[in-house]
């Protein structure tokens, strides 16, 4: 993988530095807030994934703020599946959110951090039975399906507690712009409204007695920064939802359009506002008439650029006239994907104007770092952040060579731990114990 369109259309590192506060440079070194990197590294080791706590409540008043201003009201419910960290998990909590969860283990972990049922949005294209049945027993506030059998399996179980459970119908849109349905026509993903399914769908759950029908439920980008291109994606879903009541007799109240937002650095870095894209997208909502309500399910927004990785230089190389430095910040718990946002920076400034590729030291063809240009002289040993680390990482950490990352919070001049790094010879015997 060498440095895909997503990295490379956006401006230069500086600006996406100057929009990441409160990462910063002082004297040459990144700071965190008011803690020097080296300060949490000395005590925990490379690599480490740190995440600041400011920047994460920034992201969520400014996407506050933004909902605010709307014309129809607004429900935030935060992707969990962004990152599984107890302790994130509890700031989006005290900081008012909602959560949406797509397995049993994360409707856990999210009632650990103290989340009740009726904050929580159920997804996932297909969900263990007892999972379900939970779900349904606990009265969480919404379960969106993506199969006539699980609606029919919501609907036994809603005829058997005597109260309909409320349920949204997940609907993709025609496949127009590339990505616009995630992974195209006939996915695995919900019902396509181009096809008929969708239809069929939505008037099958109209006619169950077992479920309430609260809901379409649409996400149809992953890491969307043209507001033109995501309002394009959803205007024939209000076009269905406008004809599809007609059909049925009665109003949907609830469009839920996931999330798919990009990081809000390179957001705004891309000369864009979360609000560029909410608020016209409600100004729709509200001319489709009746009581209407937004639900959005952000994760990548919310935390993505709330966390930096310091990894160490282990090793450099040059190959075919690629100069390359090789980091113990691995794929393992950085995975390479195509829509990843990983920028690269020195940790201490140095002199020089050497270009790398960066990479990791598994023997996995993981490719390069996106983003990968430290300048300045490298040398073994030596530090490198790597920004846009705070979602999809921990959460989709793997033991494949290496284990996952000591993972730290910063608040101000303080940092604590969020998640201990096990040593080889902890999870080794944990094994041999089982």
């Amino acid at each position: 993988m060498l440095w895909p369109r997503s990295v490379l259309r956006f401006p230069p590192r500086r600006q996406i530095l100057l929009a990441s506060r409160p990462f910063s440079y002082r004297g040459g070194q990144l700071w965190i807030e008011k803690v020097p990197w080296e300060k949490v590294v000395a005590a925990l080791g490379t690599p480490v994934l740190i995440y600041s706590r400011g920047r994460l409540l920034s992201n969520i008043a400014s996407l506050e703020k933004s909902v605010r201003s709307l014309p129809i009201p607004v429900r935030i419910h935060a992707a969990l599946k962004a990152c599984t960290l107890p302790g994130i998990a509890t700031i989006l909590r005290e900081a008012g959110l909602q959560i949406e969860v797509m397995s049993e283990f994360e409707y856990q972990l999210s009632r650990m951090a103290g989340f009740t049922p009726d904050q929580v949005v159920v997804n996932a294209p297909a969900k263990e039975r007892g999972f379900l049945a939970k779900a349904v027993a606990d009265k969480v506030a919404l379960v969106n399906v993506e199969s006539e059998e699980e609606l029919r399996a919501i609907d036994t179980l809603g005829r058997g507690r005597g109260a309909p459970v409320p349920i949204g119908v997940r609907v993709n849109p025609p496949v127009g712009e590339p990505s616009a349905t995630l992974d195209g026509r006939g996915s695995k993903f919900g019902f396509d409204i181009d096809s008929g399914d969708a239809r069929r769908a939505v008037k099958l759950a109209a006619s169950l007695p077992g479920v309430q029908l609260m809901a379409i439920h649409c996400h149809a980008w992953t890491r969307q920064y043209s507001p033109r291109r995501y309002l394009a994606a959803l205007r024939p879903v209000l076009r269905f939802l406008g004809e599809i009541e007609r059909e049925i007799g009665r109003p949907i109240p609830w469009i839920d359009v996931g999330g798919g937002f990009g990081s809000r650095n390179m957001l705004e870095a891309s000369g864009n506002h979360i609000a560029d894209f909410l608020a016209p997208l409600a100004e729709q909502i509200r001319r489709l008439g009746g009581d209407r309500e937004l639900l959005v399910e952000p994760g990548r927004y919310l935390i993505n650029d709330a966390a930096v990785c310091i990894g160490q230089v282990l090793t450099r190389k040059r190959n075919a006239g690629r100069r390359w430095v090789l980091t113990d910040a691995g794929s393992h718990f950085l995975p390479l994907r195509e829509n990843v946002e990983y920028y690269v920076a020195p940790a201490d400034v140095s002199q020089g104007n050497e270009r790398y590729y960066v990479g990791d030291g598994l023997c996995i063809p993981s490719g390069v770092l996106p983003g990968s240009f430290p300048l300045g002289k490298i040398r073994v040993g030596d530090k490198l952040v790597i920004l846009n680390c705070g979602a999809y990482t921990f959460s989709l950490a793997r033991h494949f060579g290496g284990l996952a990352p000591a993972v730290a919070i910063v608040e101000g001049d303080t940092w604590r731990l969020l998640f201990r790094r096990r040593s080889s010879e902890e999870w080794l015997k944990w094994i041999d114990d089982q």
